[in-house]
């Protein structure tokens, strides 16, 4: 999920597992490529983890549930 105020472009789209409900939809929002901090919560919620990168590019992934994924990399990856 991605906050409209974060993203540069977005559309809404069907759905695009096969496990969901037939009415659901997904939103596809890119974001502006360039530096980025980005953040992970530990499963118990007990735990944040931060980490500086850059989101490179996009990549469309065709016959995937994954339609489009953002190209990450991070200066720590240990840290993540």
């Amino acid at each position: 999920m991605v906050p409209q105020s974060f993203s540069c472009e977005w559309t809404l789209r069907k759905k695009v597992l096969a496990i969901v409900d037939e009415n659901a939809t997904a939103i596809d929002a890119r974001m502006p490529e360039g530096p980025m901090t980005l953040a992970k919560l530990g499963l118990g919620f007990d735990r944040i983890s931060v980490v500086e990168g850059d989101l490179v590019r996009y990549a469309q992934f065709k016959n995937s549930d994954c339609l489009n994924g953002a190209i990450l990399r991070v200066k720590d990856a240990s840290a993540f």
